[in-house]
């Protein structure tokens, strides 16, 4: 999937952050995954009494798919449930380079995965083996990822 990402000014960005923690969307969201059955499937894996209080389950992030600060919105079709370790790769290894000396208002694309409501490390291995690849330290990241 390819994210169009467009830099927002900052102040953009901190509001829509600010309107994300005010409104407790995280746990919103969380909750809306737990009481539709989304996580039931991974429930092996997934701790679900915390789901069921609207606390993301251990190890877990709510990301925002296209970024609050690409233009990204705090709606739920932008949102997904994600392992920490991955989300933390996305971030590192998929944003960081391509935003590289942007200014505000410029747009950049960057491929990422077609990410589900929810996104265990485990169902992205080969496309986080062609992304380690293409860059270097490519053997610290596999550790890290390998450890959480």
């Amino acid at each position: 999937m390819t994210v169009k990402f467009t830099l927002q000014p900052p102040e953009v960005t901190k509001r829509l952050r600010k309107e994300f923690d005010h409104k407790r969307l995280n746990k919103v969201f969380v909750l809306w995954l737990y009481r539709t059955g989304r996580l039931n499937p991974y429930s092996h894996e997934i701790n679900l009494i915390r789901a069921s209080r609207g606390l993301a389950p251990s190890g877990f992030d709510v990301h925002h798919i296209v970024p609050l600060s690409g233009g990204g919105l705090n709606k739920f079709s932008n949102m997904c449930l994600i392992e920490r370790s991955l989300h933390k790769f996305i971030n590192k290894k998929c944003f960081d380079p391509a935003l590289k000396g942007i200014k505000v208002g410029e747009t950049v694309t960057i491929d990422v995965p077609d990410f589900p409501r929810v996104a265990l490390r485990r169902e992205y291995n080969g496309w986080i083996d062609k992304v380690l690849q293409q860059t270097r330290n490519s053997g610290n990241w596999y550790r890290f990822l390998r450890k959480g």
